[in-house]
C-alpha cells in the first residue's frame, strides 16, 4: 500500500511563514551552539528583529494590522478559563497559574 499525499498550497505557505519568523538567525553549529557537551539550538534573533519578521510576513500574506492583533505578550497561547484540576491547585497554593 502506498499512501499518495497532495501537494496543498495552503500548507507550503504556512510552512515557509514559520521558516520565514528565523530570517537572520546564524545556522547552529557544533561551535556555537555546544554548552558543556549539550547541542542546543539557538535564536539570537531580539524580540524586535521577531516582530519585524512577523509583521513582514502578515503584509506579504495580505493580513492587516487590524487581523493580525500584535501583541508584545510571548504567549501565543489562547488563554482559558482553568479548568477544576487547575482551580484546585490555585486554591492549594494561593496564586494564580496559566494554563
Amino acid at each position: 500500500m502506498e499512501l499518495q499525499l497532495e501537494n496543498l498550497k495552503y500548507q507550503d505557505t504556512a510552512i515557509q511563514a514559520v521558516i520565514k519568523v528565523f530570517d537572520g538567525t546564524e545556522k547552529n553549529t557544533f561551535d556555537n551552539a555546544c554548552i558543556e557537551g549539550i547541542r542546543s539550538n539557538f535564536c539570537k534573533l531580539t524580540a524586535l528583529q521577531l516582530a519585524d519578521n512577523i509583521k513582514a510576513i502578515a503584509k506579504e500574506n495580505g493580513i492587516d494590522e487590524e487581523t493580525a492583533k500584535y501583541s508584545a505578550d510571548n504567549d501565543l497561547c489562547q488563554k482559558s478559563a482553568p479548568t477544576s484540576r487547575n482551580r484546585r491547585n490555585i486554591i492549594a497554593s494561593g496564586t494564580s497559574r496559566r494554563n
